[in-house]
């Protein structure tokens, strides 16, 4: 049974960030799930503050996802 608690999954995905598992789909995963929780102040930060940690074939989707959370 797949469990589909958003609230449960943001610390998951920062459990994978901060072990360095999957950084770039751990990160935009949470962003997204981020916004979808109206928690996107959160997800802006958390892009600035991991982006350094993504390839520079990232930056582009991470630019997308920040246009996105400012809307």
């Amino acid at each position: 049974m797949i469990d589909k608690d958003l609230n449960k999954a943001v610390p998951l995905f920062w459990n994978a960030i901060n072990s360095g598992d999957h950084v770039e789909s751990a990160l935009k995963d949470m962003v997204v799930v981020m916004k979808q929780l109206n928690r996107a102040e959160e997800g802006i930060e958390a892009i600035k503050s991991f982006r350094s940690l993504c390839s520079s074939e990232s930056q582009d989707s991470l630019d997308n996802l920040l246009i996105d959370l400012y809307k």
